[in-house]
C-alpha cells in the first residue's frame, strides 16, 4: 500500500503529463490560428495594394487633365501677355510632374508617408 505522500506524488505526475499534453495540443492550435492570421492579412494587403493601384492610376489621369486644362489656359494668354502665357504653362509641368509622381509612387509613398513627391 502507497502512502498518502507517494500517492500525492504519483497524482502530481499524472496531472503534469496531462497538462504537458494538453499545452502542446494548445501551442499547435495558436501555432495553426496564427498562421491562418498571417495568410488572411495577406490576402488584405493584396487586396488594398490593387485598390490603391487602381485608385493612384485614376488620380493621376485626373491630374493630367488639370495640367492640360491649365495649359489650354496659359495658351489664351499668348497673345496679349506672352510672359503669363509661359508662367501658367510653367505651372501645367509642375502640376503634370506631380501626375507622374501620382503614377510611380509606391503604396508607401501614397498612404503611410503622404506624399508623393
Amino acid at each position: 500500500m502507497r502512502t498518502f505522500s507517494e500517492q500525492a506524488i504519483e497524482a502530481g505526475r499524472e496531472f503534469n503529463d496531462k497538462a504537458g499534453a494538453g499545452n502542446k495540443n494548445l501551442k499547435d492550435e495558436a501555432s495553426g490560428l496564427a498562421n491562418e492570421a498571417k495568410e488572411m492579412a495577406g490576402q488584405g494587403t493584396e487586396t488594398i495594394k490593387q485598390a490603391v493601384s487602381h485608385k493612384k492610376d485614376a488620380g493621376a489621369a485626373y491630374v493630367d487633365s488639370v495640367a492640360e486644362a491649365i495649359r489650354c489656359a496659359g495658351r489664351e494668354f499668348d497673345s496679349d501677355f506672352p510672359i503669363v502665357g509661359k508662367f501658367i504653362r510653367n505651372a501645367a509641368s509642375q502640376v503634370e510632374s506631380v501626375a507622374g509622381s501620382i503614377r510611380t509612387g509606391g503604396l508607401n509613398d501614397l498612404v503611410l508617408n503622404g506624399n508623393p513627391l
